[in-house]
């Protein structure tokens, strides 16, 4: 079967040797899922923004997308935007198409491309009802909910573990202030407290006004510098996983953003850090453990209740250890490979 993914400019160049740097979660799945679906005897190639790294990385060619010359494929999978399609002239490729949301683009958006695909892949229960509340009835079986994946070899890493330390590892405008802002509370609570940031300013400095990002980068960095605050920058993925090994506790206390999947929340799991998040959108379906602070519209209570819970689980280093054990044995298979094999499935129907 060949298969080919569409992903068009994206803002960043990724491939498999720009990833050891570190990318999105949305890019990390094209790879892993590319390199799955190719170990299961597919022709696989990702077009997309590559620049130099055109080549073939574990059985999948990269290309730059606009060298796209398909006409007919067994599937195309267009990646993230659906205005792909037309603008790139995808409706002219024969074969089964398939569109793969990654974010929150508005459900008018989505609509006029229902009758364009065979099928549109949605990462969650919350990111289908997000699109099928405006779906006629009978077009609602278009949505398939899938889910990320996570390459689980990344964390077959010896770690010590300090439960006194937290991660953050999100895009920076997704709770980090509000995280910053209760640090000198948990601090003065819990004196061993260390808190380590990770994701990077190079998607924001993409996504923003450069005005703007100058501003909002100059406000996070004045309140990052505090007693027991480490700033990482962007990281590798294994580097990651590592990260979510060696702590106790990761924190979200994201109150502005919907999350269709959250990734990190599938990681800081299986790494063993105990979550302790506000559960907007689809963390209550990923965050299966730890402690969740959601319920009411008042803010500054919910960031008072959180604040309180975080300070309680550094503190209670036999509940984490205890929780820890069943998290990290019990949470669901999420590796590449099972999902290769799911969408083999739905392909082949």
């Amino acid at each position: 079967m060949t298969v080919d993914f569409y992903c068009g400019p994206s803002h960043e160049a990724f491939s498999p040797k720009s990833a050891e740097e570190g990318r999105g979660g949305s890019e990390e799945m094209v790879i892993g899922l590319a390199r799955e679906l190719a170990k299961l005897d597919n022709k696989v190639t990702v077009w997309n923004r590559c620049l130099d790294d055109e080549g073939v990385y574990d059985g999948v060619t990269y290309k730059n997308y606009d060298e796209f010359d398909v006409t007919e494929t067994d599937i195309l999978i267009v990646w993230r935007s659906p205005e792909l399609y037309l603008s790139h002239k995808l409706d002219k490729v024969k074969g089964k198409k398939y569109l793969w949301l990654h974010d929150t683009i508005p459900q008018i958006s989505v609509t006029p491309y229902l009758f364009a695909f065979d099928g549109i892949f949605v990462l969650s229960e919350w990111h289908k009802a997000y699109y099928t509340q405006l779906t006629p009835p009978e077009l609602r079986n278009r949505f398939i909910v899938t889910r990320n994946a996570v390459d689980l070899t990344d964390f077959d890493q010896k770690v010590e573990r300090d439960p006194y330390t937290i991660v953050y590892g999100s895009l920076y405008d997704r709770g980090l202030l509000e995280l910053l802002s209760a640090w000198p509370t948990i601090k003065t609570e819990v004196p061993e407290a260390k808190l380590r940031i990770f994701y990077g300013w190079q998607t924001l400095e993409k996504l923003l006004p450069m005005e703007e990002f100058l501003r909002f980068k100059k406000e996070m960095e004045f309140h990052m510098d505090q007693e027991g605050i480490t700033h990482l920058g962007r990281i590798s993925h294994k580097e990651v996983a590592k990260e979510m090994l060696g702590a106790g506790v990761w924190a979200y206390p994201c109150l502005n953003f919907n999350e269709v999947y959250a990734i990190t929340a599938v990681k800081a799991q299986l790494g063993g850090a105990i979550p302790v998040v506000v559960p907007r959108a689809a963390l209550s379906e990923t965050v299966k453990y730890g402690l969740k602070y959601g319920r009411g519209t008042d803010n500054a209570h919910i960031l008072k209740k959180f604040t309180n819970g975080l300070i309680k689980v550094l503190r209670d280093h036999k509940g984490q250890e205890a929780m820890r054990k069943v998290m990290m044995r019990a949470y669901p298979d999420v590796s590449y490979s099972t999902l290769a094999k799911e969408w083999m499935e739905i392909f082949n129907k």
